[in-house]
């Protein structure tokens, strides 16, 4: 008898580890997912306030042309790794937009995020200031139309650029006509 009570008892204990093992992974794997939440909105958030300031600095009409490094993090300590990119756009209203993808790893843990914002009508800013604003040293090509000897131009509807986390600066060029 006292056989089945040990297997019985060996039963529940192993039971209980592997439910209690399901529900720790669980809660680690919600916590990363918060976590890779508020980093993917923190770099978007970041990107969008450097490019609303270019375009708040450009509006002056005493500001002719300037560069502005724009500033990527590149150091997430809290993740074992980590992937992203930002498509900074220009939609058909006008707007600049940016879509930030954002992977984080932590053990085995993986976790994605997906923000986007729009940052402000870059194509009226170009029509009644003369403004452009060219990106520098993004990955990829560019449509030809958008290819300039400064970078992509970001004024121009249809016009697209991508930022990636493991590079920590590129170049804004804003060139008042």
């Amino acid at each position: 008898m006292r056989s089945l009570e040990a297997v019985v008892l060996f039963g529940f204990v192993m039971a209980a580890s592997v439910f209690l093992a399901f529900y720790v992974d669980m809660l680690a794997q919600a916590a990363l997912d918060r976590e890779v939440r508020t980093l993917a909105a923190s770099t978007e958030g970041l990107l969008v306030g450097q490019f609303r300031d270019v375009l708040t600095a450009a509006s002056f009409y005493y500001i002719r042309n300037f560069t502005y490094m724009l500033y990527v993090p590149t150091q997430f300590p809290t993740l074992d790794a980590y992937n992203y990119t930002s498509l900074v756009y220009v939609g058909r209203d006008g707007l600049l937009y940016i879509n930030t993808t954002f992977t984080g790893y932590r053990g085995n843990g993986v976790s994605n995020a997906f923000v986007s914002a729009a940052v402000g009508n870059v194509t009226s800013a170009a029509l009644t200031g003369g403004v452009r604003i060219y990106l520098q040293g993004s990955l990829g090509t560019a449509p030809p139309q958008c290819s300039t000897p400064y970078g992509v131009n970001l004024t121009m509807v249809g016009c697209s650029a991508l930022l990636a986390g493991g590079r920590q600066y590129y170049t804004l060029w804003v060139i008042k006509r």
